[in-house]
């Protein structure tokens, strides 16, 4: 345990528990911290620290003054042998207590009358994962005992690759708030999910191919990815965050070495929230190009964290900030911020170029990055400020003054953010080093206006390139940046819109640094026709956007419906670029409701999926030719045929507020709706089924928690 800044008192916790002085010295050597021992004089050998169970009289502060201060100890558990936890109180790094055996703990440091505490962990132990219990406290008038840390073993969990199973072709479905191509490997791109799977691009064939799968019942919290990273220098490594909300604890971080086809994991020591607001922000899982084994996470709920060994294990920055936002007591920081979807920290970026072709790691961290905050973790935290700078790897952190304009009010020709929705989704770095900076009003998805894209020199110049008062509506979503100079191309994603509009806007773009724009989608267009005002598809959430490294012209975006895809983004003639569904292989509905028919049937499948409505499939193999009632966009909860005569199909589900239902005749071809629907159907319906007889003369339609009607 560290007493002081110098070092010059340390105490070293032996394997029985007794307490070493050490006369030392701490020198700083690179970015490294070594300790040089100058001596030892044995004190006395005594129990570091009570974890008694009740609070002792109060100790004399500073070597016998007059104010009062008190003690700070606990015990630690399940230490396995030959390793070390280091615990921190109140983010004091010099005073840390370094642990090495399970048993009792005191941090050399004792804490004023009515001042508080907060203990937690510093460095993880190798291969194990410590979690601190009753850590936190003010008001403190007595010597405080009973803090608990516990470590568990975290070994690798193998997760196999699916096999025997194929899924029914739907097309889409489903949100993809990230798309992530591999900087130095043509053709290989990666889509994660909010809540149902990751995919791979296989060009050899085409198609996604589907990565998760083969993930187990008990793992299906796991099939939404809050953010993916690939190693710039091995084209099979790929890593991926996971758990769809943060209500649902810690969660997993997967690594793979195959692309994707099998993988393992380990339990993170932070939330992750793949299906919680803010999900396209980042991406938040970054590896550093230069020394790949070096990985940092910006987290929702507990700062900014690092590993040293490719993500095994994981020690908060708390160079940055140590607080960790808490889901207990009075202040609830979790519950209390942006309506349960804390944001934290938004995003990390290395300042370096991976060129497509002859790149070559120098071995050494990267030693400038770059870090947003949002507004819920600033306040909490303290921080000053939204974006940061580290010039040494991550040892310190300055902050960036963001323009005045942003947050100056609209009536004093500013902006008109707020310090509670000032958010920067993105941050992208050009060839030349530039910075593009968008900066948004909301966390999303869909963020709405007020917006603003910046380009950043990276010390203290910025240039607005386009905001809401000139060019487009909305907010800004995806971005990404192509070439250097005066000719770079630029792509964002127009959101804060959703798609049953005659006229939404979907992506902005620049060829020439951002001088001018030119919109390049608009709603429809999925076939390619550039008819822009047909909106049989999904729109808005543009969250995600990305330029092929290797090809300017191949522009892919993710909506609530999947993926769209150009080809001729830069190049077709008036600005005027094709645009096509690019789902196949990605299958992302929520299955509610499945009945199989008859074999005299002429159709395979009914189904119903959350917010994509109910579907009569007529092959398993296509999606072409498939029937849905026309009750718009909701929750199909129920479908079932009369077994004797398939034609006849009953259908229920929640949309909107209103629950509703509809019938077809023909197989599905054509639908009529109910006249009427239950007293007890209402928005809490999302749970109705309908069953049908035999006949088709009479059906049941049974609301969750109601009692049946017929």
């Amino acid at each position: 345990m560290v007493n002081n800044t110098e070092w010059a008192a340390a105490e070293l916790i032996g394997a029985n528990g007794a307490v070493f002085n050490v006369r030392s010295t701490l020198r700083a050597i690179g970015s490294q911290l070594r300790l040089i021992v100058m001596g030892v004089a044995i004190a006395g050998i005594t129990g570091c620290g009570g974890g008694g169970g009740g609070a002792s009289a109060p100790s004399g502060g500073n070597g016998g003054g007059t104010s009062a201060s008190f003690t700070i100890t606990g015990s630690v558990s399940g230490l396995a042998t030959g390793q070390q936890v280091i615990l921190l109180n109140n983010a004091d790094v010099a005073n840390a207590a370094t642990v090495t055996t399970s048993g009792a703990f005191t941090f050399s440091v004792s804490v004023p009358a009515n001042g508080s505490y907060v203990v937690t962990v510093g460095t993880q132990p190798t291969g194990q994962v410590c979690t601190v219990a009753n850590g936190s406290g003010s008001g403190v008038t007595a010597n405080v005992s009973g803090i608990s840390v516990t470590c568990v073993t975290s070994a690798p969990a193998a997760v196999a690759p699916h096999t025997g199973w194929t899924n029914v072709k739907m097309g889409g479905g489903g949100y993809i708030p990230g798309i992530i191509y591999h900087p130095t490997v043509a053709n290989l791109r990666y889509a994660r999910t909010d809540m149902d799977g990751v995919y791979r691009w296989d060009n050899s064939i085409s198609k996604w191919t589907a990565l998760t799968d083969g993930f187990a019942p008990e793992d299906g919290g796991n099939e939404g990815a809050e953010s993916l990273a690939v190693d710039p220098t091995d084209a099979n490594k790929v890593y991926m965050t996971t758990s769809m909300s943060v209500s649902y604890g810690n969660g997993r971080f997967y690594y793979s070495s195959n692309q994707g086809n099998s993988w393992n994991y380990v339990t993170l020591p932070f939330q992750i929230g793949s299906n919680n607001y803010g999900r396209a922000i980042g991406e938040r899982l970054m590896v550093d190009p230069n020394l790949p084994t070096t990985m940092f996470y910006a987290s929702r709920t507990a700062g900014l964290w690092k590993s040293t060994d490719s993500g095994l294990h994981w020690s908060q920055v708390t160079s940055l900030s140590s607080y960790v936002m808490t889901s207990t007591g009075t202040t609830n920081d979790i519950t209390n911020s942006n309506g349960g979807s804390p944001i934290g920290v938004e995003f990390v970026v290395f300042d370096t170029t991976v060129p497509t072709t002859g790149f070559t790691s120098t071995g050494s961290a990267t030693q400038t990055l770059y870090v947003g905050v949002a507004p819920d973790y600033k306040g909490l935290a303290g921080l000053s400020s939204y974006l940061y700078k580290s010039t040494d790897g991550g040892a310190t952190w300055t902050g960036v003054t963001i323009p005045s304009y942003l947050t100056n009010a609209v009536a004093s020709g500013g902006l008109g953010m707020t310090a509670s929705n000032t958010f920067i989704p993105h941050l992208v770095r050009a060839a030349d080093g530039a910075f593009y900076v968008p900066f948004t009003s909301g966390s999303g998805p869909g963020s709405g206006a007020p917006s603003a894209l910046y380009k950043f020199d990276g010390g203290t110049t910025w240039t607005k390139l386009i905001d809401t008062s000139s060019g487009y509506y909305g907010g800004i979503g995806g971005l990404s940046v192509y070439g250097s100079g005066a000719t770079t191309k630029i792509v964002f994603g127009v959101t804060g819109t959703w798609g049953d509009g005659g006229w939404v806007q979907i992506a902005e773009a620049s060829a020439d640094g951002g001088a001018s724009w030119h919109e390049i989608g608009r709603s429809g267009d999925t076939n390619g026709s550039l008819n822009y005002h047909d909106v049989s598809g999904y729109w808005g959430w543009v969250d995600t956007l990305q330029i092929d490294p290797f090809n300017p012209n191949h522009v892919s975006y993710g909506l609530g419906g999947g993926i769209m895809s150009s080809t001729d983004a830069f190049s077709a003639t008036g600005w005027l670029p094709h645009w096509t569904f690019d789902v196949d292989g990605i299958e992302e509905m929520v299955n509610l409701a499945m009945t199989a028919p008859p074999p005299t049937a002429s159709y395979k499948l009914l189904s119903g999926h959350g917010d994509t409505s109910l579907y009569v499939n007529t092959s398993l193999t296509s999606s072409s030719n498939n029937h849905s009632p026309s009750l718009g966009g909701g929750n199909g909860t129920g479908i079932d045929m009369a077994w004797n005569n398939p034609a006849y199909i009953a259908s229920v589900g929640t949309y909107g507020s209103t629950s509703k239902g509809a019938y077809s005749t023909n197989s599905g071809v054509s639908w009529t709706n109910f006249l009427s629907v239950p007293p007890t159907a209402s928005s809490t319906g999302d749970h109705s089924k309908i069953a049908v007889t035999a006949d088709g003369a009479n059906m049941i339609w049974a609301v969750a928690g109601q009692l049946p009607y017929y």
